[in-house]
């Protein structure tokens, strides 16, 4: 997170260079442990992800967590699959993915539609499975 300072004060070199690295030169200062995600309209916001088909993500990821297996782990608990890191998000999938936080710096509304997590009444129907309280019993003495 960048942000701009009042002439004159106090920042360090570090944290100015890092802030220019992302384009913001001058009196900016970055906060690098935090992101603010917005609706506001900005330039970025509309440019579409480069991505790859599934197969292609499987095949040539340079994530351990991806390459080489056969498919996406999907959730038990709702019909989706998992997709680790932003750069793994298929191109030829239709269904519904669980992202990363990071996905929503480089969210695009025209390519991605955000479902939410409140659905609690399961209205959507892509819940797999009610937890119950059996299920999170601790079940070592």
């Amino acid at each position: 997170m960048v942000f701009g300072v009042p002439e004159g004060a106090k920042v360090d070199e570090k944290d100015r260079a890092k802030a220019a690295r992302l384009g913001y030169v001058g009196n900016y200062t970055r906060l690098g442990n935090s992101c603010w995600f917005t609706s506001i309209e900005h330039g970025r916001r509309h440019e579409p992800l480069s991505l790859m088909s599934m197969a292609d993500n499987l095949r040539f990821s340079k994530h351990k967590e991806l390459k080489g297996k056969a498919a996406y782990d999907r959730y038990d608990n709702y019909d989706a699959i998992e997709v680790p890191f932003t750069d793994a998000i298929p191109s030829d999938y239709e269904g519904v993915m669980g992202v990363p936080i990071s996905f929503l710096i480089k969210y695009c509304p025209e390519q991605f539609k955000i479902l939410g997590i409140t659905d609690r009444q399961n209205t959507s129907c892509l819940r797999t499975k009610k937890y119950t309280n059996v299920d999170s019993q601790n079940t070592t003495t």
